[in-house]
């Protein structure tokens, strides 16, 4: 059976360089992962929570929550500063009634090469072609 995860394209990656998403895609594809995008991801909420905007990015981190929360698939993304901000800042900012929804989230939660590294365990990939 193979691996499965979602996979959270980041606002950037969305609106800047969808090529990249596309690429992340192919790459887990072709290490035999089963890759699903969710329609109605939107942002993290990081962009908001730098700017101090707490409110808004709270917003959006229940958002995130609620989207992915309950499920049993990995969730991969590629940008070590949204997946820090879900493993580490999501509990400083929303309320106590998100926390069990935000320790299940948190914890599915990888970073792209964390992922192929630590979760599949593979740590060369120079013969590799996409």
């Amino acid at each position: 059976m193979s691996a499965k995860v979602s996979l959270f394209a980041t606002c950037i990656l969305n609106n800047f360089y969808p090529d990249v998403a596309f690429s992340v895609v192919r790459v887990l594809s072709k290490l035999g992962v089963d890759v699903t995008v969710r329609q109605d991801q939107t942002c993290c909420g990081q962009p908001f929570f730098n700017s101090g905007h707490w409110n808004d990015s709270a917003k959006l981190m229940r958002k995130f929550v609620e989207s992915y929360s309950g499920g049993e698939e990995d969730i991969v993304l590629p940008s070590g500063s949204c997946t820090s901000m879900v493993r580490n800042h999501y509990l400083e900012v929303c309320d106590d009634d998100d926390i069990g929804g935000i320790r299940d989230v948190s914890g599915r939660t990888f970073e792209f090469t964390e992922y192929i590294t630590r979760e599949l365990g593979i740590s060369d990939l120079t013969p590799f072609q996409s």
